[in-house]
């Protein structure tokens, strides 16, 4: 939910207007969060058929920019996100030191650094996905 259905079901249900600072904030006042869940099932949708892979990598990467404007830029759900999209992303490209392939590296393992820790199981299915050994 947004901030503004937050604030009134926290009104409606516990009588008190929320202080944290994602509220405050007022940074996804804006923010449809049924497009979220919608670009979700599609790419959940398309990635089943390997022919869709370079549909289902483009909504993941619009999904990305949706979920950092909710989460900011570390969040466990983001980091999930975007190695979705990565192995995805090795999946349909013949080059792995192609710039856009290694921004996403780069922001998807810090991200795992950040929100899961070196060792947490997503960060072996990171390497192996990138082509690096699981130890």
């Amino acid at each position: 939910m947004n901030r503004n259905e937050r604030q009134t079901k926290l009104y409606e249900q516990y009588y008190f207007k929320c202080q944290c600072l994602k509220c405050l904030n007022h940074s996804d006042n804006n923010i449809d969060y049924s497009v979220v869940k919608n670009l979700d099932q599609q790419m959940d949708e398309t990635i089943t058929n390997e022919n869709e892979w370079h549909k289902s990598y483009s909504i993941g990467m619009q999904s990305i920019a949706l979920y950092n404007q909710i989460y900011g830029d570390f969040h466990p759900d983001l980091t999930v996100q975007l190695m979705r999209v990565l192995k995805l992303k090795v999946l349909i490209t013949d080059k792995l030191d192609d710039r856009e392939v290694i921004q996403l590296i780069k922001r998807t393992e810090n991200c795992i650094k950040i929100t899961h820790g070196f060792d947490h199981n997503l960060y072996k299915i990171f390497r192996e996905a990138i082509g690096l050994s699981a130890h």
